[in-house]
This record gives structure tokens, C-alpha cells and sequence, in this order.
């Protein structure tokens, strides 16, 4: 199962819900959520059989949002997928990293200031705090609204968070 997690703007653009992520590139049965979804996604989460293997996925306040109910949700989630998170009040990073089988973050540092960059800005990026924590840590060359290149994006290991979450 593989449960997408919009952010702030991304329901308006429709950047998670109409990914190619989402699509035909993921294995799996996939649902999408918005950022605001906390009860639902965690309801979502426990009614999943315990022998199914969850991935939960969100980009920008969805990765918050992500990581807020792999908090609250011990051991039912395999892989965490956190692409560019933004918050006021991060979650507790170690409690996450305990509650999950695999947890991958992007941060993404394009070199260019765009729109998505000052959202991300004003919304209190994470930067690279998860990086002691989290079990893959990928740095993208990319801006924060690049939602699908994130997740198709290869470190020199040839590793992308698409390709993890197909595994």
C-alpha cells in the first residue's frame, strides 16, 4: 500500500495526486491524502493488514505530516518517504526513525530561487536535520515543487526514493 501526501499547494496543482509517481510507475495500491488528512491517514494506516507493507509518502507539509503519523503509529510502517518536509514544529526526528522500518528524506537545494523555494522558506523548510537519522539522505539539485523529479531522482549509488518504495 502506498499512501501519497500532498502539501499546502499541491491539491490546488495537483502535483501528488496526478504524479507519475502515483501512477503506473509504483507498485502496490495507491491512495493520496492532503496535508490536513492526520486522522485519516492514521486510520488509513491501522486498518492496513499487519502482514502488507506500507509506504507512506508526502512532499512539503505532506512530509510533515507523513512523519507526524509514522510517529503516532509504531511499526506499521515500512518505508517513509519525506520529499523537501516543511513545518512550524517538526516531530520528534528519533522517534520517527524508531517507529519505521526505512526512512528516506530529500532535501532539495536547486540553485535557483523559485516560487516553491520561498514557500518552502516561509513554511520552515527542514534542511538537513534528518540527516542523522533518517536511513537515506539525498540532497537534489532541484526546487521544492519538483515533487516527481525528487522521487525519480538518482544519487551515484543509483538510488531513488521511486525506486526503494518498488522494492
Amino acid at each position: 500500500v502506498n499512501i501519497f501526501v500532498g502539501g499546502f499547494d499541491d491539491e490546488r496543482r495537483n502535483m501528488v495526486r496526478y504524479s507519475h509517481s502515483l501512477g503506473s510507475k509504483t507498485y502496490g495500491d495507491n491512495y493520496s491524502a492532503n496535508h490536513q488528512d492526520y486522522d485519516e491517514i492514521e486510520e488509513l494506516v491501522k486498518r492496513v493488514p499487519s502482514d502488507w507493507q506500507i509506504n507512506l509518502i508526502g512532499h512539503s507539509w505532506g512530509a510533515d505530516t507523513a512523519a507526524v503519523v509514522a510517529e503516532r503509529v509504531p511499526n506499521k510502517i515500512h518505508t517513509l518517504v519525506t520529499i523537501d518536509p516543511v513545518s512550524w514544529f517538526p516531530p520528534s526526528f528519533k522517534k520517527v526513525k524508531s517507529n519505521t522500518r526505512r526512512w528516506v528524506n530529500v532535501y532539495a537545494r536547486g540553485d535557483d530561487i523559485t516560487l516553491g523555494d520561498g514557500i518552502a522558506f516561509v513554511g520552515r523548510r527542514w534542511t538537513d536535520e534528518p540527516k542523522k537519522y533518517a536511513d537515506i539522505y539525498i540532497e537534489a539539485p532541484l526546487d521544492h515543487g519538483a515533487f516527481d523529479a525528487m522521487m525519480r531522482y538518482m544519487t551515484q549509488k543509483g538510488i531513488s526514493p521511486q525506486n526503494i518504495i518498488n522494492q
